[in-house]
């Protein structure tokens, strides 16, 4: 007793209108001598499995679960109306990239097991509600994407079809043709029983009326020969295609969106701004919470933006005991340094427009001219009105909080040079809007100061090494580094022209992602 052949797939219930407008208006006797039963019989279907792919990522990116709040531009493919699993699906890819950002604290919210363990159990053959979906996927695609050269199978379909799956049908039960058929498949026996069902699903869609005719002569043709295969036209829809990089984009975009607030009720009694990033994620997570693949733990999202600067008009010390202001020490220009020691401005430029809302503070009777991450040196040391924020720029700087009965060093003499110290009595806000620039200046040295109102403030941004980029490239995620360095590999001869040929070793060395990850 033979094994029968897989079951295939039921004739086409619709016609799909339209052909490739170059060959549109091409008659059936044209077509039958230009290509004949020949072409019909060995069109390919590689294009369509890669397009039936493409569709499925684009169903899964339109899913309502997903689709405002992480790809709210993309176009709306046909979805089933039954396929609720896609958004599912859909929704736990989202949180597998959530799982793997290093960003704004989301990555606690998101289990990446739970959520691979997800989408490995949807994307499987063994999910009848998949396989449907590649299926009709497949089957809407077919007659566009199957083709050889400029011919596509919908050119026969359109085209007299019963006529076409009769001749067809003739071609495939020739024992010429079963004879050269079994003797490939002795060399490649995966690609001959997809070829013969590709063959088997052509007959169906033209006539399927002849589809007996043609199982019935290949069960006699291949008696012992049992297909050890399925006919697998979903290999572009499964879970192996799919990782923490499928929406890795699209979240990375969706979380460092930000709203900003007023917080005026501080321990301080200083007013500053309060970011909240990827609000509409945080929603999203709360309202999906039910998600086995959501862990529940809201992000860590709100924070500060550390700007180091001061206003325009601040005005600059210089060695002869003179002022300038900050916007107008140029590069080379000598300024006084810590204790009185003279430095040079930098090459590098520290003009900041700013993007967002900013408070400047001032001190005592001085207006505000300062952001709260900027350093002063006091009696006691270096501070700022926030010191996390200033910690972010300068890791290695000890910085405690400045705060009122804090004696900040302000120059007293530039012959012989000489501090005093001023106590803190009263701090001042001004909040500015975003356009506004605000200025620092760089030195050739590390870790030295300046004096801006003959206070002395720290010297922000110190050189930055090739350890120093590949240092913060560390704190980024291997899923990060993976989509920076795809998006970087395009244009790293620009950069490399642009910056130098020392660029392409920091990137490699900080950005591409290790073999143990």
């Amino acid at each position: 007793m033979t094994r029968p052949l897989p079951p295939f797939f039921p004739p086409d219930p619709f016609r799909l209108p339209g052909s490739p407008p170059d060959i549109n208006d091409i008659t059936a006797r044209e077509l039958d001598r230009l290509w004949g039963v020949q072409c019909l019989l060995t069109m390919d279907d590689k294009d369509v499995r890669v397009k039936t792919g493409e569709r499925f990522v684009a169903q899964l990116q339109h899913a309502s679960t997903v689709r405002e709040v992480f790809l709210p531009l993309t176009k709306a493919p046909e979805t089933p109306a039954d396929a609720a699993w896609v958004g599912d699906t859909a929704a736990a890819l989202a949180a597998w990239a959530l799982s793997q950002t290093s960003q704004h604290g989301f990555a606690r919210t998101a289990n990446r097991n739970a959520a691979r363990a997800f989408v490995h159990a949807k994307l499987t053959p063994d999910n009848k509600a998949f396989v449907a979906l590649a299926q009709s996927n497949y089957h809407q695609l077919f007659p566009a994407h199957c083709a050889t050269g400029l011919v596509t199978f919908g050119h026969f379909l359109h085209r007299d079809p019963l006529k076409w799956g009769h001749r067809l049908a003739d071609a495939l039960t020739t024992d010429e043709y079963l004879r050269k058929e079994l003797l490939r498949m002795t060399g490649d026996p995966h690609g001959f029983w997809q070829r013969l069902y590709l063959n088997f699903y052509k007959v169906t869609r033209l006539s399927p009326q002849e589809s007996d005719r043609v199982h019935d002569f290949w069960r006699q043709g291949l008696q012992g020969h049992a297909p050890p295969t399925q006919w697998n036209i979903y290999q572009y829809m499964q879970a192996g295609r799919f990782s923490s990089q499928t929406f890795m984009p699209e979240v990375q975009a969706a979380i460092n969106i930000k709203t900003t607030r007023a917080q005026l009720d501080t321990p301080r009694g200083m007013p500053y701004w309060v970011y909240t990033f990827g609000p509409k994620v945080a929603a999203w997570l709360h309202r999906h919470r039910s998600y086995p693949f959501l862990t529940g733990t809201s992000p860590a999202n709100k924070a500060r933006r550390p700007v180091k600067c001061f206003r325009e008009g601040s005005p600059v010390l210089l060695p002869d005991g003179s002022t300038k202001n900050i916007e107008k020490i140029a590069e080379g220009e000598p300024v006084t340094g810590l204790y009185g020691t003279p430095e040079r401005r930098s090459a590098q430029q520290m003009a900041s427009p700013l993007t967002d809302h900013e408070f400047l503070y001032g001190i005592n009777d001085y207006a505000p001219f300062f952001t709260a991450s900027h350093p002063f040196l006091t009696t006691d040391g270096w501070k700022a009105l926030d010191p996390a924020l200033a910690m972010q720029v300068n890791p290695g700087m000890e910085i405690g909080e400045l705060g009122t009965g804090d004696h900040l060093l302000q120059v007293a003499s530039t012959q012989p040079f000489s501090y005093r110290a001023v106590e803190i009595q009263r701090l001042s806000s001004e909040a500015v809007p975003p356009g506004t620039t605000v200025h620092s200046l760089h030195l050739h040295r590390e870790k030295q100061g300046y004096h801006v109102h003959g206070f002395c403030v720290a010297v922000h941004h110190p050189e930055h090494t090739e350890d120093t980029f590949v240092q913060a490239f560390t704190r980024l995620s291997a899923s990060e580094r993976t989509l920076l360095t795809r998006h970087l590999r395009p244009v790293l001869p620009l950069l490399t022209a642009a910056l130098g040929h020392f660029v392409e070793p920091v990137l490699r060395r900080g950005v591409l992602p290790r073999a143990s990850e």
